[in-house]
């Protein structure tokens, strides 16, 4: 009797003792999946207020923002994450340095035009008159970007430069043929900022209008042309209302995206090189959105323009001759403007068309 209570009890030690073994595996299992999801970071979200670019799956720098995101979450393995907000949904376009530099988004591709005062040294990349090499002047503007005294500007909103984007030239699309630069004398063409000085100090008369007064100041004959990238003539449809496309240079703007200091201190020292070391894969994207090989007027194709019976209308050497001197004039009146308010813009118009040249002579951009 006594011996079996012993095995009995021999027994039960081994039962407890297996269970306890168990009990251990799946408990030390249990830490290890708990430690090593404590051990991996969170993901970083940082939202985005984007000018006042439309939700997909509208085109132009919707995509190119959209494609950014994407990019930046691919190659950051998913660590960092952009969330966008179109339409103005979370800052309206001319409050976004603002909000930016307050936190109410974390990054914001700003217009600087839209926001007179505030950027002011950006302006240098939306003045008229440095070619049609959107690669070279893209990599200029992102070193000007990080150097002073635009880097400090920058700063004194509490920001930093992240990235950029850019849109290709404005030109014109006209009620009516114009044939030389003569023909825009006292013509109402919608334009505005530098472009719209380029058109006055060739005798034009400018009109401010939204995409939508364009479309209806065109139809009615308020506006006799309207000037807009191609990307643009197709997204509003102006080509509906007027038929002739001219193909006056009357230069692109390139634009900062920031992101609030605070913020990019959230995302890891490596992560922060991966990002900015995106810009010349960003690059082409935008390229890719504005420009496509054997199509000059792209996204404008031979369909669109024969079903429209549109009439493109090139511009003669002596019209861009009498265009770029325009220009030329344009900026420096505006580098001699900024040196009177205390900026150093003749330095920085100079700084900025040297980076261009430099870029130029080694780019392999076909558009040019």
């Amino acid at each position: 009797m006594v011996f079996m209570t012993q095995l009995n009890n021999k027994k039960g030690e081994r039962f407890m003792k297996k269970i306890f073994i168990i009990f251990s595996l799946i408990l030390s299992i249990s830490l290890i999946f708990t430690i090593g999801s404590w051990a991996q970071p969170r993901p970083v979200t940082l939202t985005m207020a984007p000018i006042n670019v439309p939700p997909p799956p509208a085109g132009g720098l919707t995509i190119y923002f959209t494609k950014w995101g994407k990019l930046i979450e691919e190659k950051t393995n998913g660590r960092v994450k952009i969330d966008i907000f179109f339409g103005q949904t979370l800052a309206p376009v001319n409050q976004i340095v603002d909000a930016t530099s307050k936190g109410v988004t974390d990054i914001g591709a700003v217009a600087a035009a839209q926001e007179p005062g505030k950027l002011p040294l950006d302006m240098v990349a939306q003045l008229p008159g440095y070619g049609t090499d959107y690669w070279a002047q893209s990599m200029a503007f992102w070193d000007l970007m990080n150097q002073d005294p635009l880097k400090s500007q920058y700063a004194s909103f509490n920001l930093l430069p992240i990235s950029l984007d850019f849109i290709a030239d404005y030109y014109l699309i006209s009620k009516t043929a114009l044939n030389s630069v003569a023909d825009l004398k006292g013509k109402k063409i919608n334009a505005s900022g530098f472009v719209a000085e380029t058109l006055a100090a060739l005798g034009a008369v400018p009109v401010a209008m939204s995409p939508p007064e364009q479309y209806e100041g065109l139809q009615k004959g308020t506006i006799d042309a309207c000037t807009a990238p191609y990307s643009a003539i197709c997204d509003f449809r102006f080509y509906e209302v007027a038929k002739y496309v001219v193909q006056y240079p009357f230069g692109g703007r390139l634009q900062a995206v920031l992101i609030n200091k605070n913020s990019w201190n959230k995302v890891s020292p490596e992560d922060q090189k991966t990002i900015t070391s995106l810009i010349p894969d960003s690059v082409q994207h935008n390229i890719d959105l504005f420009f496509k090989k054997d199509q000059p007027i792209y996204p404008m194709t031979p369909k669109l323009i024969q079903d429209n019976k549109l009439t493109i209308i090139g511009a003669s050497d002596a019209d861009i001759a009498a265009i770029k001197k325009v220009q030329a004039e344009q900026a420096d009146k505006w580098a001699a403007e900024m040196d009177k308010k205390g900026f150093p813009g003749t330095k920085i118009l100079a700084d900025y068309r040297a980076l261009v040249d430099k870029y130029t002579k080694v780019s392999k951009f076909p558009f040019k």
